[in-house]
């Protein structure tokens, strides 16, 4: 008897999460997706499944007590000290979020900073 083995080949898979990392939760029964930076990675040596992060959330001003303000940046973000510890397979990936330091130059592209 002859066995024939079959195998598909798999997309690579994206790239573990660092520390410093902004990444993307989608919280089950939430619409908009979560930012977090990651603060500390924990894992065993080698494991790869098993891992847990530390992470600080951002919020948008229309989530915080006084809300949206006039002075607030349409994509602006609030980075909060509320850290929570998750599991990395919540992660959805990885996204680019900019600091904007008082004085730098608004290009008009504010989209992305906190």
């Amino acid at each position: 008897m002859a066995w024939l083995l079959m195998a598909t080949l798999l997309p690579p898979s994206p790239p573990a999460p660092q520390l410093g990392d902004v990444i993307e939760i989608k919280p089950r029964g939430e619409e908009n997706n979560w930012l977090a930076l990651i603060d500390k990675v924990e894992a065993a040596p080698g494991e790869t499944r098993d891992v847990w992060l530390t992470v600080s959330w951002f919020y948008s001003p229309d989530d915080t007590h006084g809300g949206r303000q006039p002075h607030h940046g349409e994509f602006e973000l609030l980075r909060s000290t509320h850290q929570d510890r998750i599991h990395v397979a919540t992660v959805q990936g990885k996204i680019s979020v900019k600091e904007w330091k008082e004085g730098q130059d608004d290009d008009g592209s504010l989209e992305g900073y906190y």
